[in-house]
Order: C-alpha cells, then sequence, then structure tokens
C-alpha cells in the first residue's frame, strides 16, 4: 500500500528526531573522562598532601625520640668512662701504658742517635753522593731518545740501584744496632701488657653495677628511636608513591582534556 501524501512530513519529521537523538549522546563520553579525569587528578592531589603531613609528623617524632635518647646515651658514656678509669687504675693499666710510652721514647732516642752515626760515616756520606750523581744521571738517560731501549733499560736499573743504596745502607745498620734492636724488644714486651690487661679491664668496666644501670636505660630508650625511623622512611616511600601517581594522573588529565577539546569528525 502507497503512503498517503499527507503522511509524508511526519515521517519525515520522526525521521529527523530519531536521527538527532541518536546522534546527541556522542559528546558525552568525552565530558565524562575529563569529569573523571579531574576527580583522580584532585585525589592524586589531596594523597600527596596527605603524604607529606605524614611525613613531617613522623620526622617531628623521630626528633622527639633521639632528643629523650640523647642523655640515655650520654649517660652511658659517662659511666663506662668512669668504670675504666676505676678499673684501669686497679688493674694496672695505666702504670703500663706509662711505661710503654716512656721505653718507645727511648727506643726512639736510640733510633735518631744511630742514625745521626750511620750518616756520619765515610762509608755513608760515599753512597749519597753516587746516589745524587746517579739520580742526575737517570734523569738524563730518561731523557736521552738516541739510547736503545735494552740500554736505557740497564742504566736505569744500575742507576736505581746506586739511588737505592743509602737508604739500604742505613736500614742494615739499624737492623743490626744491638742498643736499637733491645730497646724495640722492651717497647714490644711493654705493648703486649697493655694488650693483656685491655680487655680485663673492658670486661670489669661493663660488669659495673653503674655501667649495667645505664646500658639498660639506654636500651629501653632505644626501641622508640627504631620505631621512628622505621616510620619515617614508611612515610618517605608514600610520598614517593603518591608523587608517581600525581605525575600520572596529570597525565591523564592533560591527555582528557586534549581528546575533549578535538572536534568531532562530520
Amino acid at each position: 500500500m502507497k503512503t498517503p501524501l499527507r503522511f509524508l512530513p511526519l515521517a519525515l519529521v520522526a525521521c529527523a528526531a530519531l536521527t538527532l537523538s541518536s546522534a546527541a549522546p556522542a559528546a558525552q563520553p568525552k565530558a565524562g573522562n575529563l569529569a573523571k579525569a579531574d576527580a583522580e587528578l584532585a585525589a592524586a592531589k589531596k594523597q600527596v598532601t596527605e603524604a607529606q603531613h605524614k611525613l613531617t609528623d613522623s620526622q617531628k617524632d623521630l626528633q622527639k625520640a633521639e632528643a629523650a635518647h640523647a642523655p640515655a646515651v650520654a649517660k652511658l658514656q659517662r659511666e663506662r668512662q668512669k668504670a675504666m678509669q676505676e678499673h684501669g687504675g686497679k688493674l694496672g693499666l695505666f702504670q703500663a701504658i706509662g711505661e710503654r710510652d716512656a721505653l718507645h721514647r727511648q727506643t726512639s732516642a736510640i733510633f735518631d742517635s744511630t742514625v745521626t752515626a750511620i750518616k756520619a760515616t765515610g762509608e755513608y756520606k760515599a753512597a749519597a753522593e753516587a746516589a745524587a750523581k746517579a739520580s742526575d744521571r737517570l734523569k738524563e738517560v730518561r731523557e736521552d731518545a738516541s739510547l736503545a731501549d735494552a740500554k736505557k733499560a740497564q742504566l736505569t736499573s744500575e742507576l736505581s740501584a746506586t739511588i737505592r743504596r743509602p737508604a739500604e745502607l742505613e736500614r742494615a745498620r739499624l737492623d743490626a744496632d744491638p742498643k736499637l734492636l733491645e730497646a724495640r724488644q722492651r717497647e714490644a714486651e711493654a705493648a703486649k701488657k697493655v694488650a693483656a690487661i685491655q680487655p680485663q679491664v673492658t670486661k670489669a668496666a661493663e660488669s659495673d653495677p653503674d655501667v649495667i644501670a645505664a646500658v639498660k636505660h639506654e636500651r629501653e630508650a632505644a626501641p622508640r628511636i627504631t620505631k621512628a625511623r622505621e616510620d619515617v622512611a614508611h612515610a618517605q616511600k608514600e610520598l614517593a608513591t603518591a608523587h608517581a601517581t600525581l605525575a600520572r594522573e596529570t597525565k591523564q588529565r592533560a591527555d582528557a582534556q586534549q581528546k575533549s577539546a578535538k572536534k568531532p569528525k562530520k
């Protein structure tokens, strides 16, 4: 059946209305995406602010814990020092240290006098003079481009040995000097005595009642610092994560803005 002409305008109107109603919602997803991006960006900014506040509070708590712990550490140091002085005196540590230091001074004096005597000998003076000449000659050899490599290596070895001769002569005389050897031996024995007494003094000091009490007090205050440091580290990680989220959401918001600004294709 043919459609009456009088009904044609109504059909055309309905068709146009249907076309408009189906095309209108096309812009809605873009607006919705932008609003969603705005909300997520705002949430990310809030997360950064909260994480920063948490880190600041954690750092303040750590400062308080350290301030509370400092007196306990200082007291422990004082008590240990006092105990070391007391037990070091009782066990003869300071006397042993004094003897060791006195022997060291004697060894140094004998060493200096022996070196002076060695350098005054004719043998040493001759070696020193030869070493000085060898040093000058070695500079010439190194700068002489006309010398073959093998010859230069030979001369360098010989001249270097001459240059080392005074020091070798001095060391040999010192190692063989009976007075110096005896002084070094006495000093070494005194040092061993000090080393043997020191652990005894330390053990006695750590067993001192005042030190034990100070150690207990310091250990009771220490966990608070440990917990505060852990909280700061955790807060730092949370802030880093929040900044990363903010950077991501900022980019996504910019992308959404760019997409919403594009005109729909005809």
